[in-house]
């Protein structure tokens, strides 16, 4: 049985104490530890309560056309939480069932000196953090080059979105090796999501789990900022633009992540990402449904690791039905419903594993089976 967040709901502001409430019921599945089940219910209302109370900071500071204030807000919020007190705790083991109601005390004029600090002076924090940045994540340590060129798009031998199949070309671009990690994402954004906490060094070399897209590409726009790079992601939740031309980091595009998926102009066709065998290559169908460090199997054949399993991907396009007109350098339909991911999980059988497999969802949905890699233009 999956993980499943059944209800996220309900929080709102009590402005004259400054005092927020959060709400989060959870399901979990028998074989999932009752206490991690949880702290991930206790971290998603912690998480709504702080999303109230960004949304009232937003307004009262009167921040127009900012994209990033509520992710700013709620990525510093432990620092901001000067009271935490559960109140109406349910507690269902027999069940499986988790409730947690929260209320926390803020600290408004913490809040507002950082805000104030980061309208006022971003190009001077972006200088002063960049040095200790780049040495957390170096562009030639940690992305390989994908030579452009050209591919067969697809599968006749898959599902039926996987068709029709079409040949597609794309320039030079570069892709992280790896699905960012817990410890990556925790030194940009100041806080974990993650399902499966990593507790020490090794640990933390999971891949990040429990993100939405849109909190994905608030990722690539931070570490963008962060190294003195362009942000490639423009405009808010309703009408999010990506800017391909811009040098900083991103999602990949669809064709992007199957061409280095098969392995680029060097691929061997296999089946999964790297072999034909899905244990050589895939972090897939564990017991436990935990992910494992990045790079505990072996790469393919560009030398990017976990293109099957651990978890699925993030990626820039909509989804849709493949446009066979779309030959250069596609990136998928201008509009939808649902964003897409591919690669497979950890929580999924080898039938998700493969270099072809499409799935999708809501840009919103975070569950502990989505992250992402990253990628940059090439010069």
């Amino acid at each position: 049985m999956r993980l499943i967040v059944l209800i996220i709901f309900f929080y709102y502001v009590i402005l004259s104490s400054k005092t927020v409430y959060g709400e989060a019921e959870y399901s979990y599945s028998d074989n999932e530890s009752y206490l991690h089940a949880k702290e991930i219910c206790k971290n998603i209302a912690i998480k709504n309560a702080m999303e109230s109370f960004a949304v009232f900071i937003k307004s009262e500071s009167k921040v127009e056309n900012y994209s990033l204030t509520e992710e700013y807000i709620i990525s510093q919020s432990m620092g901001f939480l000067t009271g935490l007190e559960f109140i109406g705790k349910i507690e269902d083991k027999g069940n499986s069932y988790i409730s947690y109601k929260i209320k926390a005390e803020i600290d408004e004029q913490k809040v507002m000196e950082a805000l104030n600090l980061k309208f006022k002076s971003d190009e001077v924090q972006s200088e002063n953090v960049k040095n200790e940045t780049t040495k957390i994540f170096n562009d030639s340590e940690n992305l390989v080059l994908v030579e452009g060129g050209s591919f067969i798009m697809g599968s006749d031998f898959g599902r039926a979105d996987e068709l029709p199949t079409r040949e597609i070309e794309l320039n030079s671009f570069y892709i992280s090796k790896h699905e960012v990690t817990q410890k990556l994402w925790t030194d940009v954004m100041k806080y974990n999501p993650s399902a499966f906490l990593g507790q020490n060094e090794r640990d933390l070399n999971r891949p990040v789990d429990n993100v939405s897209w849109f909190e994905a590409i608030q990722f690539c726009n931070k570490l963008s900022i962060l190294q003195g790079l362009e942000e490639c992601y423009s405009g808010l939740e309703g009408d999010v633009k990506c800017d391909f031309n811009k040098n900083g980091y991103r999602l990949p595009t669809e064709a992007e992540w199957e061409f280095a998926c098969i392995g680029g102009n060097k691929t061997n066709k296999y089946k999964y990402s790297g072999s034909n065998d899905v244990n050589d290559v895939a972090v897939y169908l564990l017991d436990d449904k935990c992910t494992l460090p990045v790079a505990s199997k072996n790469h393919n054949e560009i030398g990017c690791y976990d293109m099957s399993g651990n978890v699925w991907e993030w990626c820039n396009d909509w989804y849709g039905k493949y446009d066979i007109s779309e030959r250069f350098c596609p990136d998928g339909p201008s509009s939808g419903l649902y964003k897409v991911l591919r690669g497979g999980s950890s929580q999924s059988n080898s039938a998700y594993q493969t270099c072809t497999i499409r799935m999708s969802d809501l840009p919103k949905s975070n569950y502990s089976r989505y992250g992402f890699r990253l990628v940059k233009k090439a010069d």
